[in-house]
């Protein structure tokens, strides 16, 4: 680890952020663990557990959205490292602890850091996961289904046709831990399936949560 670079610097976020996406049993950890909607850890810390100090990325342990880093750092928590491995830490024994939880613009880096992943398959993958989890949120949810029905019949499409499904995802970066969605409802900027995100649209989050935005200029958004 390199320990003269700042704490919890964009870069340092950035490299750490990269090598977790490479690592299989981190990434496992952090999808039984992960809040929902939040693509990648974003809460970066210092700690001790009495004979060592080590800092990384939080990817498991208890949640507690009362706290500002959105984990309850005095209970158990997992780490993933800057020396690339993952640490179970005994937050009652912890000593020395520091925290910082990346702000909204960080999750535009984290994009970025995907996107400098060598491999193109990595970054396909990645993309890959958000909008499986988007269609399955779908299928599961009959208030998205029956939106969307209703979307598509009233533009002219019958039920008795092969009703396509819907496949926009965006990223709400100004909301808290940046939920993605996928778009259910809207305006048409040039034919079916080109929504013109300036205007409202309706999303399913990966959350299963139906909600609303008045469009990428009263809302900061961005389509995956």
């Amino acid at each position: 680890m390199i320990w003269f670079e700042p704490f919890a610097s964009r870069m340092w976020r950035s490299r750490i952020l990269r090598a977790f996406l490479l690592h299989e049993q981190a990434s496992t950890i952090w999808q039984q663990h992960r809040p929902s909607g939040c693509t990648l850890p974003d809460c970066f810390v210092g700690m001790g557990n009495g004979s060592a100090e080590f800092r990384g990325v939080v990817i498991g342990g208890t949640r507690d959205t009362s706290l500002p880093e959105g984990w309850d750092l005095e209970a158990l928590t997992v780490l993933f490292t800057d020396d690339h491995e993952v640490t179970v830490i005994y937050g009652w024994r912890a000593t020395d602890v520091s925290a910082e939880r990346s702000c909204f613009q960080d999750h535009l880096m984290q994009e970025k850091v995907m996107m400098a992943i060598s491999s193109y398959a990595d970054l396909g993958v990645a993309r890959l996961a958000i909008k499986e989890a988007l269609a399955g949120a779908f299928a599961r949810s009959a208030l998205a289904g029956a939106i969307w029905n209703r979307h598509v019949c009233c533009r002219g499409m019958g039920i008795e046709d092969d009703l396509p499904i819907p496949e926009t995802a965006v990223r709400l970066y100004e909301r808290v831990g940046c939920p993605v969605g996928l778009v259910i409802d809207g305006c048409w900027e040039r034919g079916f399936g080109n929504w013109d995100l300036s205007c409202p649209v309706t999303l399913l989050l990966a959350s299963g949560e139906v909600t609303q935005t008045r469009g990428c200029l009263a809302e900061g958004m961005e389509e995956l």
